[in-house]
């Protein structure tokens, strides 16, 4: 069943996710240069990227605390979402002569895999889901403890500094797995850490919003760091800091202690339920580095007043979530024909499999 607090937390997360894109993917990490020479420019991006870095995490957090499980309806919805989104990216773009026609685009459209990386993540983390499930529900809170504390220093350890590159920087399975048992603990055993007030968490969420940002500039006038800025940027803000981590717990639970007002609940669900179409439509590659960045770069410089800009922006960002929302409620109508007529062969073919 789905509740709305939660369901409005996967609302903000997809808009953060729109948001940080239009920080340092936009702008590029900046170098120590960059920040001395503009130093408020670039502590406002900065500050940006540290209150949305967040978005990816939060999401897995979200899958984590409600349990992925796992539907054959579902799986296949989620495959229709994302070719429609791409092909219907590929196909406006390159009417707009803004992609080529070509076999590698074209593959690409066919490929979940190789295009979309918290796809093929995600995809990952559904299929393991039942085992997952299956450690949590069959495990003392003892061993599940040791294993989520000996998981998380390896990965701070060895993951977040790059000597593991496994971890890619949080974007891969394994990260998504670690966050994914962390909610499940969070759910199942409710600890200390879970049960304080909402403005716990909500000053929590931006100290470390404020840290983040504070690291992230001053690093350009420190002598040892300031030759390496985009390096320890990447470190600083990679999905499986422990920083971005703790402020995506922070974030999660500031929203798991709210109570809305029953005439919103039914609009944010509805909302809700299009909100990974806001990631397909913008974040595919028919998308990001062909209108979405170069929209963006080009705001951020149309005048010589920063919050000029981001006003401009944020209504840029706006504008593409609803978009978005709209074009997925098309897709959602279009889903169910093709549902009715492939639902008894596609039941047909998985039970001949298992």
């Amino acid at each position: 069943m789905r509740q709305p607090h939660i369901e409005l937390l996967r609302i903000c997360a997809m808009l953060l996710v729109l948001i940080v894109h239009t920080a340092y993917y936009s702008m590029g990490s900046p170098t120590g240069e960059m920040i001395v020479c503009a130093p408020v420019e670039w502590t406002w991006i900065t500050f940006v990227q540290s209150v949305s870095v967040i978005s990816v995490d939060v999401f897995v957090l979200i899958s984590g605390w409600f349990g992925i499980r796992p539907k054959v309806k579902s799986l296949v919805g989620f495959f229709f979402q994302v070719f429609f989104f791409l092909i219907l990216s590929f196909g406006v773009m390159a009417a707009l002569g803004k992609v080529p026609v070509s076999m590698n685009n074209i593959t690409k459209c066919l490929t979940v895999i190789n295009t979309l990386w918290f796809v093929s993540a995600y995809l990952l983390l559904y299929i393991l889901s039942p085992a997952l499930n299956a450690l949590v529900e069959h495990t003392s809170r003892r061993t599940f403890k040791r294993v989520l504390i000996a998981f998380y220093v390896l990965q701070f350890v060895y993951g977040w500094t790059g000597l593991l590159p496994i971890y890619e920087g949080g974007y891969s399975v394994l990260s998504f797995v670690g966050l994914y048992l962390l909610a499940r603990y969070f759910k199942v055993y409710q600890p200390k850490f879970t049960r304080y007030n909402q403005y716990t968490y909500i000053y929590s969420y931006m100290l470390i919003a404020i840290l983040l940002t504070i690291l992230g500039v001053a690093i350009a006038y420190l002598p040892v760091l300031c030759d390496h800025v985009s390096v320890v940027s990447w470190t600083l803000f990679a999905y499986n800091s422990p920083f971005v981590i703790l402020e995506a717990c922070a974030f999660f639970f500031i929203f798991e202690k709210m109570h809305l007002p029953l005439h919103f609940q039914r609009v944010i669900v509805w909302v809700s339920s299009s909100s990974f179409a806001v990631y397909l439509l913008h974040a595919n590659p028919f998308a990001l580095s062909v209108w979405y960045k170069p929209v963006v770069s080009g705001l951020y410089q149309m005048t010589d007043w920063v919050f000029v800009n981001e006003i401009c922006i944020l209504a840029f960002v706006v504008g593409v979530f609803v978009v978005a929302i709209v074009i997925d409620r098309l897709r959602i109508v279009l889903w169910d024909i093709v549902w009715r007529k492939m639902e008894k062969p596609i039941r047909r073919v998985v039970e001949a499999v298992t």
